[in-house]
């Protein structure tokens, strides 16, 4: 693994400008330690600790300077690195042992270690001189390191630096008094360390170091050496030290946790709202987008989501196969699908009814701003519901893990990809997440209010998803396993009395669309029932366990799951039964689902999350200590602990948290503005009456432009041909969209048989490879019609 090559090269070369600057800052580094052992060699023996170490620290100080003289100086031999890194790690080795006892013999470690655990109980004098010079020697070297890795320039890691003390500059210039506490920049260490150790590792193993993909579990080696997530997790413990000095100072230390929760919720909501506002799609097409779309915008304007494809009855006696004149999405069953065209789509009615107010009250482009509204809603319920499990804990404690659990779901990856465009999943998340919530509020009191609340909340996420009715069984456990308690018998029946009659009145409107939709008020929307069946749960499960570890939704927060769930349970097995019930309820509804996604899923995403914010509130209780009755040991722990609580969601997000600065389009179904205006420019050149033909885009040129829409790669050639005869007969004149490689084939079939006339490059969606696909609208003309 060592690559020997590079340690014994005889003559490594010179050294990088960087690395000049570098070895010249460790030269000084050592040079002062070399002068400062001679001092306290000769003057101050007796008032050592460990004075033997000091002792030996002047030959291994001298031989170091030597070898870093003659690798600047490329002395052959003496240059080898290996001769330098061993005498370097000896040599600090030994300081590191000096100054942790020296440290410990003057009570600065105890301090030191009191601050980074937030376990000072009121304002302190700043550190002695020779500790600030230490510790500003220990910051000097390791800016340098970070500006190396980084490829910043020193003037860049001094302005950092600065900032970073700014609130103790601040507070200076503000009391008048000189205010310093290096000790408050500390954690930077850890990235000191991390630059150090990815240094060493790029240089001294003969294996590349792995790349970690956000899609996959968490690679521990390559998630401990991500220099730039590590820099930036020390950067945010710093803060909080800062924080927590203010507040030392300021005589609010009962606040400091409120103070961090506030902030973390209010960071989730304004990353959030930057991102879910500013990457929104500006219109829908694909089949889920499109339909709720539609559906919306027919409630709406005519009140029911029922649409109407008035090609249909014009080709439907034509011998020729009918559904591609109906849109994806839309059903070819009879019923719903009636002779003039009308039928309803494969989704319950619910968001789009939703969707529809959002579009009275703000036009088309509410349609695509509600989803974003819907989603941070989410996060204020997922925070209300960490809020109801702890309900006996302080307020600040209870802030602190929901504002945990809602930034870790404002920065989930499939939660985000889902919002940009109009679906269903964050409104059933959101439903899922009230319900629950008010459940468990419901068993602390006034049980027939939130009974009532509740059941309209789970009707409302029924509406939207018929498979979260599963959730009712947890009103039952609620009732059982906390009502006992706190509920008469007869206040536990009437919750559960009113809970289902709520419910049931928001349910009765969905049923009725299903009797005037589907002929049936227990005929389900969706075709894909045979897709149901417990033989798919093992391949469904492992899919699922796969993804819900990936590094960019659970992979990193598992163990926090784990531990809130565990303490949950220990602490408080009502609401951990109440949880896991509807965890293991709606698992259950989805595993036999041969196409299960992630995203059918999502509304599992703030239970979970609830498990985490509650470790987190816990563990942070934890680390704070009380100094005088505690051993080096814990304070590594709670060390370790606050370490691990912001390394976490920072590896996590890393890859998505500059997300709101640049660009991004949603995996499915997304409309960029200039995409938008492309179905405008179509209406233009597509003159009625007409007929326009593509491969996934028939719903927007339905829904944007106006025109009747068909996919003509799904008819043969002779279908193609009797198509065309009758639009022609009937005075229809025929375009084909050119937006996908499905439509190629028929393409060339047209042009081998018609005239085809190239109108205008449109920037629409694209499906398949863009190198093949022009994006050109054609129109298609009878030969005969060119001839005269």
């Amino acid at each position: 693994m060592l690559n020997l090559a590079y340690l014994f090269d005889p003559r490594p070369g010179p050294l990088p400008p960087h690395d000049v600057h570098l070895q010249l800052a460790l030269m000084g580094l050592f040079a002062a330690g070399l002068g400062a052992s001679i001092f306290w060699s000769c003057f101050r023996r007796a008032s050592l600790p460990m004075w033997r170490i000091v002792l030996s620290e002047i030959p291994l100080s001298l031989l170091v300077l030597g070898l870093m003289a003659a690798r600047l100086l490329e002395i052959p031999y003496l240059s080898m690195r290996v001769l330098f890194y061993g005498a370097t790690f000896v040599c600090l080795g030994g300081w590191v042992a000096y100054i942790a006892a020296r440290g410990h013999q003057t009570g600065f470690l105890r301090r030191q270690l009191g601050l980074v655990t937030f376990s000072w109980k009121e304002a302190q004098a700043p550190a002695s001189l020779s500790a600030t010079c230490t510790l500003l020697a220990l910051h000097l070297v390791g800016s340098m390191v970070l500006a190396a890795h980084l490829g910043r320039s020193y003037w860049w890691m001094a302005a950092l630096f600065l900032l970073l003390l700014s609130p103790q500059l601040i507070l200076s210039v503000w009391t008048r008094k000189w205010i310093l506490y290096l000790e408050a920049l500390t954690p930077l260490c850890v990235a000191y360390l991390a630059a150090v150790s990815h240094r060493l590792c790029a240089k001294l193993l003969t294996q590349p170091l792995p790349l970690y993909d956000g899609f996959t579990y968490p690679e521990p080696f390559s998630s401990l050496l991500n220099i730039e997530a590590i820099f930036f997790a020390s950067v945010i413990y710093v803060l909080l030290c800062q924080g927590y000095l203010l507040v030392l100072r300021w005589n609010r230390l009962d606040k400091y946790r409120f103070y961090v929760g506030a902030a973390l919720m209010s960071a989730a909501l304004i990353w959030a709202g930057a991102e879910y506002f500013r990457h929104r799609t500006h219109g829908v097409t694909a089949n889920d987008p499109f339909a709720y779309a539609q559906m919306a915008v027919d409630i709406a304007q005519q009140g029911h989501p029922v649409h109407r494809f008035e090609l249909f009855p014009r080709i439907s006696n034509l011998g020729i196969s009918w559904w591609p004149v109906v849109h994806y999405g839309y059903q070819v069953r009879v019923p719903p699908l009636r002779g003039d065209g009308s039928t309803a789509t494969d989704w319950p009615a619910g968001w789009p009814v939703i969707l529809s107010v959002w579009y009275l009250l703000l036009g088309e482009e509410g349609l695509y701003v509600a989803n974003p509204v819907v989603s941070l809603l989410c996060l204020g319920g997922v925070l209300a519901l960490v809020a109801e499990v702890l309900y006996d804990r302080p307020w600040d404690e209870r802030l602190l893990g929901g504002a945990f659990a809602a930034f870790s779901l404002a920065t989930s990856y499939e939660h985000i990809d889902r919002l940009l465009v109009p679906m269903a999943d964050a409104s059933t998340q959101l439903f899922t997440v009230l319900t629950l919530f008010l459940i468990l509020r419901g068993m602390r009191g006034r049980h027939r209010l939130y009974a009532v609340l509740a059941g309209l909340s789970l009707g409302w996420a029924f509406f939207i998803r018929h498979t979260q009715l599963v959730l009712g069984l947890c009103a039952v456990v609620a009732v059982l396993a906390l009502g006992r308690h706190k509920l008469s018998l007869k206040e536990r029946w009437e919750f559960l009395g009113l809970f289902g009659l709520a419910a049931f009145l928001l349910a009765v409107p969905d049923l009725l669309y299903h009797q005037f939709a589907f002929g049936h008020f227990l005929t389900p929307e969706s075709t894909e029932l045979d897709l149901f069946s417990l033989i798919n749960v093992p391949a469904t499960a492992r899919l699922m366990w796969q993804r819900f570890l990936s590094g960019n939704e659970f992979g990193y927060l598992s163990p926090l799951v784990v531990y809130g769930a565990v303490r949950t349970y220990m602490e408080r097995r009502g609401q951990f039964l109440i949880l896991l019930v509807a965890v293991l309820g709606i698992l259950l509804m989805h595993l036999p689902y041969e196409a299960l996604r992630l995203r059918d899923l999502l509304s599992l995403f703030p239970v979970l999350l609830a498990w985490c914010g509650c470790g987190v509130a816990d563990l942070w209780r934890r680390v704070q200590v009380r100094p005088e009755a505690v051993s080096y040991g814990r304070y590594a722990l709670s060390v370790a602990v606050l370490l691990a609580l912001l390394l976490v969601p920072v590896l996590r997000t890393w890859p998505i948290l500059p997300r709101p600065r640049g660009s991004y389009r949603a995996s499915f179904g997304y409309v960029s503005a200039e995409e938008r205006r492309a179905f405008d420019l179509l209406a233009e050149y597509a003159v009625e009456p007409c007929v326009v033909g593509s491969s996934l885009n028939g719903g927007p040129i339905d829904l944007y432009a106006g025109r009747e829409a068909f996919r003509p790669a799904f008819w043969t050639e002779e279908e193609v041909d009797v198509f065309f005869g009758q639009m022609f007969s009937e005075g229809t004149a025929v375009y084909i969209l050119d937006d996908g490689e499905a439509v190629r084939p028929s393409l060339n079939h047209a042009e081998a048989h018609y005239k085809v006339v190239g109108l205008v490059r449109l920037a629409v969606p694209i499906f398949g490879d863009p190198d093949r696909v022009s994006g050109v609208l054609y129109q298609i003309k009878p030969r005969s019609e060119v001839s005269r």
